[in-house]
């Protein structure tokens, strides 16, 4: 984890440990997801770091590496989903992941973006841009620093979709997704008796289609949406001298502009938590505040009240920690679960549940400032350790404003030779408000799925990837109140990868989706994939 690499003695003393932007009782309304990394020569080195102990985590040396890589593919696909059309396509995917350490300034940067050239439909002929940054710098020693982050890729607007690279979509199907933010932040520390921070966050978010030939305006006009807020906040935090007892206050106001639901958005909120520790391994919890938030759209959404918890955190080993609460937040009253369990040195079980309203361009936001990046650009919890998906392709993209329950479960194992990771989603949404007039009305959408992904190492000579996922989606008919069909969605894919030189690997891979695609009345539609590729590091 990126926290990890703060233990180096010169970066310590003027860096702060990185974990996350939102203080623990200021938590997102809807936790982001877990899961693991679906590329298969990815995996492996993610869960490997997952399972490391923090203890045993070295520190990143002093300076910067840079670490550039270019992967060619040809591919082949009996059916671009969204038409009726086979092609060839070349997908050109250089890249460059940068790790950067200094006494004052710690940053990890990853940027992969894709070109891809159909051969028989060049008007689906795209470009994708996929990145992942995270850069402290310290302005003041131990007083004021700058948090810079970013994150963006290309996600299916199709309910059902798997992994990106499993399948192939028409390019009125591919939404741009990006967000970007930045936190300069003061911190003043009261010896071991408190800390408090006080800050302000700028976030950015855009969602757009690669093309809109043939769409409908309303279409268009409801996925295309963008978003700017302003976050303030103070928080105090105790400290060890309070012994037992812990206690945490938060308050924050965010104002947001944009197009939808999000122009002219705002939430306020005040909380405290209070923690007192019953043994070692057991600390009750229990807080209360208010909140006043507001959403435009159709039509305009509005809550004031109160908002409670209370719960238990239990950590019954050193990589094991289980926060369990139930409360009210966004005029819900719910429970919400968040942890990670660890039965073995090589084995994680992490889970997730919450309630609550929000938005698709809030939760890339908050899954941002509440995660870091690990030196190979992948998303963690920094409290957990727990792999987080910032973008789900199963659920799809959502424009609107929705009442939203959602639930991960994912395991990880790791052995000498293999490497398996089991997931399981849950995601039910109610819309409360509309982007646009024309989308407005009643709508519900249900999904739930189960992946797993098995990487097997044949010795030194080649690796196999075998993926696997299984769901099912529900979303109401264009008539307002009437129920659409349940939509079963099924991915399989199986690849191998040959090591032709330490830093030259061959791909061959062949996938089969079968998944609901939505245009006017709701198909099923089959397509195959193979793609033959290298990939250089240098």
């Amino acid at each position: 984890m990126l926290g990890a690499g703060l233990c180096h003695p010169a970066v310590a003393q003027l860096l702060p440990p990185d974990l996350g932007w939102t203080p623990q009782i200021g938590m997102p309304s809807v936790l982001p997801d877990t899961g693991t990394n679906a590329t298969p020569d990815a995996l492996r080195q993610q869960i490997d770091r997952l399972d490391t102990a923090a203890s045993k985590k070295t520190a990143p040396p002093l300076g910067w590496t840079f670490t550039p890589q270019i992967a060619v593919n040809q591919e082949w696909t009996d059916h671009i989903l969204g038409t009726n059309q086979s092609s060839f396509v070349t997908a050109v995917q250089p890249g460059l992941t940068a790790n950067g350490d200094t006494s004052v300034f710690h940053t990890v940067v990853t940027y992969t973006p894709v070109v891809e050239f159909f051969t028989q439909n060049g008007d689906q002929n795209r470009v994708g841009q996929n990145f992942n940054a995270d850069a402290t710098a310290t302005l003041v020693p131990e007083r004021l620093f700058l948090d810079l982050r970013g994150f963006g890729t290309v996600q299916s607007g199709i309910p059902g979709s798997g992994p990106s690279n499993m399948f192939v979509l028409s390019k009125s199907n591919e939404i741009q997704v990006q967000t970007y933010a930045a936190r300069p932040y003061l911190v003043q520390q009261f010896d071991d008796w408190a800390t408090v921070e006080v800050g302000g966050i700028l976030s950015y978010s855009a969602q757009n289609l690669l093309s809109t030939a043939g769409l409908p305006l309303a279409s268009i006009q409801s996925i295309n949406q963008n978003s700017t807020a302003q976050r303030e906040y103070v928080s105090v935090t105790s400290g060890p001298n309070l012994d037992r007892v812990s206690i945490s206050g938060l308050a924050s106001a965010m104002q947001s502009s944009g197009t939808g639901v999000l122009d002219g958005a705002y939430r306020r909120e005040g909380d405290m938590e209070f923690g007192y520790a019953i043994t070692r391994s057991v600390i009750a919890l229990a807080g209360g505040g208010y909140e006043d938030i507001h959403y435009s759209g159709f039509p305009n959404f509005n809550f004031t009240g109160p908002q409670w918890d209370a719960g238990v955190r239990l950590t019954p080993n050193a990589d094991s920690s289980l926060t369990i609460r139930y409360g009210r937040r966004d005029g819900v009253t719910a429970p919400r679960i968040d942890g990670v369990l660890a039965p073995t040195n090589r084995t994680r079980i992490y889970l997730r549940y919450s309630e609550g309203v929000t938005t698709d361009q809030e939760q890339f936001q908050d899954a941002l400032n509440s995660s870091v990046l690990d030196p190979f650009g992948n998303r963690v919890d920094p409290r957990t350790g727990a792999p987080l998906l910032l973008v789900n392709n199963f659920y799809g993209v959502q424009t609107y404003l929705a009442q939203e329950k959602r639930g991960t479960l994912t395991g990880t194992w790791l052995r000498d030779h293999d490497t398996l990771s089991l997931t399981v989603g849950w995601l039910r949404d109610y819309q409360l408000s509309a982007p646009t007039p024309l989308t407005a009305g009643a709508q519900t959408i249900t999904a739930v799925y189960g992946a797993i992904n098995w990487v097997h190492q044949f010795a030194d000579r080649f690796t196999t990837s075998t993926y696997f996922q299984y769901g099912t989606t529900n979303q109401l008919a264009l008539t307002p109140g009437v129920r659409g069909p349940t939509q079963n969605a099924l991915i399989a894919s199986a690849s191998l990868i040959y090591p032709v030189t330490t830093k030259l690997n061959a791909l061959l891979q062949y996938s089969y989706s079968s998944q609901p695609y939505f245009s006017g009345l709701v198909q099923q539609q089959p397509s195959n994939l193979v793609i033959v590729g290298v990939k250089k590091t240098f």
